[in-house]
C-alpha cells in the first residue's frame, strides 16, 4: 500500500502536496479559454510588423508613402503595421484589408501636414462605410469590398498631390 506524504511537517508548518507530473499536464487552467479548434488551426497572416523597412524602401522618398492592400488582416493587424511604418521613418501609411469587410487604416508621422481623417473620410465613401480619427490615425470599414482599391488609390494620389504642391 501506497503511503502518502504528511500534509504537515515536523515544524508544524504546512506543507503542499505536490500533484504527479502527468497529472499536472492534463489539468487546465480553470481561467484559460481555448480557442475554438477551427480557429486555431487556421493559418495566421503574415506578421504586421514584418517587412517594415522593406515597405519603406520600396516606396522610396522623403515622407514615404506606403499604400498596401490585405487579404484577410484585422484593424488591428494594419494599426501595428501603420504604427510601426509611421514611427521607423516620415511616412504616411494608407492600409486596407478585405475580410470579412473592407478595413482602412491611415496614419502618418508626426509633424506632417496631412489632414489624416479627411483622407479617410473620402476614401470610406467608395467603401460604403463608417470611420474616424484623430491627429495622425484614423481608421474605418464598410461593405463594399471592390472599392478598397480605388480609395486605397484616390488617397495615394491626394497624398502625393499635396507632397509635391507644397502642403
Amino acid at each position: 500500500m501506497r503511503r502518502h506524504p504528511p500534509a504537515h511537517d515536523r515544524g508544524g508548518r504546512r506543507r503542499a502536496r505536490r500533484r504527479p507530473r502527468a497529472v499536472q499536464g492534463r489539468i487546465a487552467h480553470p481561467f484559460r479559454v481555448r480557442a475554438p479548434r477551427a480557429h486555431r488551426d487556421a493559418p495566421a497572416p503574415a506578421r504586421p510588423r514584418r517587412g517594415g523597412r522593406r515597405l519603406l524602401a520600396e516606396a522610396g522618398g522623403v515622407p514615404a508613402v506606403v499604400a498596401r492592400a490585405y487579404d484577410g488582416w484585422t484593424a488591428a493587424d494594419l494599426r501595428v503595421l501603420a504604427g510601426h511604418l509611421v514611427a521607423l521613418a516620415p511616412s504616411v501609411a494608407l492600409l486596407g484589408s478585405r475580410a470579412d469587410k473592407a478595413y482602412l487604416v491611415f496614419a502618418q508621422s508626426e509633424g506632417l501636414p496631412h489632414d489624416v481623417p479627411a483622407l479617410l473620410r473620402d476614401a470610406l465613401t467608395l467603401v460604403g462605410g463608417r470611420g474616424g480619427g484623430r491627429g495622425n490615425l484614423a481608421q474605418g470599414g464598410g461593405d463594399r469590398l471592390e472599392g478598397l482599391d480605388a480609395a486605397l488609390a484616390n488617397a495615394e494620389q491626394t497624398v502625393r498631390a499635396r507632397a509635391v504642391g507644397g502642403a
